[in-house]
């Protein structure tokens, strides 16, 4: 059996590809996990405890987060996450490991991967967006051998980064395949009481609600601290309740936890299960923030989005996304209400079909059964 590692480092991370962590135990893979990064944190849910309180087998822990949500503390995590996984590829050494996305402890954690002559598989390369994370998602597709994107244009980006076409697989993106099994009657079911008790049931069951996830632009701390103040004006008059899943462990998050702490109407929430927050996203009257799943994850349910800010700038998004850079309190609430008058937008197959799982196992599969070299080259394009 080849073994295959997944490698998770935020809630994110483990929100989009649980199904297929779940399917790839049907396949003739030695499949093993391993939380780190804010998996592991008490602020932020602690992940990874709760996984295994739930029965989900996690096999490895690698402590990697560096207190204090700064950009020094981002990037001793890096250092630190490349060491953490250097000590446990002495004592399990995968086949393959697979990483997800542009976060900056799964950069550290494919850094050691491939230093370890170890197969990297990357899922959601390729794709376009502001802040820091872009330049680590295009450093870690890289260091891949195999990539996953969820978008044909992101297929064609990894192609202009000199990466071979034939390990490139466009598979849309897993989550889709979770979020398309959602019935209208998951969003009122009672699971809610016993899992999210930060949120009264009534306004979950009342569909009427608002969610909000807006992270710091690391390039610019002030300015999202700015732009939260401004969103929040504007949200208390339009008088909906507000889940607000709290920010990321960015530089500079620390300063949107504060404003948010200081607003009776915003029901912050940080211990919430993937799933559970993608019932909360497809129940929603309106998404607003700056959250990439919020364009990405809101495009198989078709929930009225508006994305504020420049950190998803350049992301492909389906009829259902309004950008927007202004942040001005009384633009904004025209905005919303505007929004919140439309009814459900019609579903859109951009970021997959719901069949992302088979294609990367398919693929994942047939790549391990006749496995290229490890010694990468680049692949000049066509003049």
């Amino acid at each position: 059996m080849k073994k295959v590692l997944f490698i998770i480092v935020d809630r994110a991370n483990y929100g989009r590809i649980f199904s297929l962590i779940d399917q790839a135990r049907f396949y003739n893979f030695d499949v093993k996990t391993c939380f780190t990064g804010t998996t592991l944190e008490p602020l932020y849910g602690n992940l990874a405890k709760r996984l295994e309180d739930s029965g989900f087998r996690v096999d490895f822990k690698v402590n990697a987060e560096i207190p204090g949500r700064s950009h020094s503390s981002m990037t001793l995590s890096i250092a630190k996450a490349i060491q953490g996984m250097n000590d446990l590829y002495s004592k399990w050494k995968p086949d393959v490991s697979v990483v997800i996305g542009d976060r900056y402890e799964a950069l550290g954690c494919s850094i050691a991967t491939v230093y370890n002559n170890i197969y990297l598989a990357h899922i959601q390369g390729g794709e376009i967006s502001g802040s820091i994370d872009e330049t680590t998602r295009h450093m870690i597709t890289k260091m891949a051998h195999i990539h996953f994107p969820a978008t044909k244009r992101s297929g064609s980006v990894i192609r202009q980064l000199g990466e071979e076409p034939g390990s490139i697989h466009v598979s849309g993106c897993p989550v889709g395949d979770y979020i398309k099994s959602i019935s209208k009657s998951d969003v009122n079911d009672c699971l809610f009481a016993s899992q999210s008790t930060d949120i009264p049931i009534e306004i979950l069951r009342s569909r009427r609600y608002i969610l909000a996830s807006l992270h710091p632009v690391t390039t610019d701390i002030e300015d999202s601290s700015a732009i939260v103040a401004d969103l929040l004006k504007a949200l208390t008059n339009v008088g909906l309740p507000v889940v607000w899943i709290r920010p990321n462990a960015d530089a500079g998050s620390e300063n949107i936890d504060r404003l948010l702490m200081a607003n009776g109407l915003i029901y912050p929430v940080v211990n919430i299960m993937p799933q559970i927050y993608h019932i909360l996203l497809y129940g929603a009257s309106l998404a607003i923030g700056n959250s990439s799943s919020f364009v990405r994850d809101s495009s198989f349910s078709g929930v009225p989005v508006i994305i504020v800010g420049q950190r998803q700038s350049g992301r492909e998004y389906a009829d259902n996304v309004i950008f927007t850079s202004s942040t001005e309190p009384k633009y904004l609430f025209h905005l919303i209400m505007s929004s919140l008058n439309v009814q459900r937008y019609k579903t859109s197959d951009l970021y997959g079909r719901g069949n992302a799982c088979e294609i990367i196992l398919n693929k994942l599969d047939e790549f391990l059964s006749n496995p290229p070299s490890l010694q990468k080259s680049f692949v000049v394009l066509d003049v």
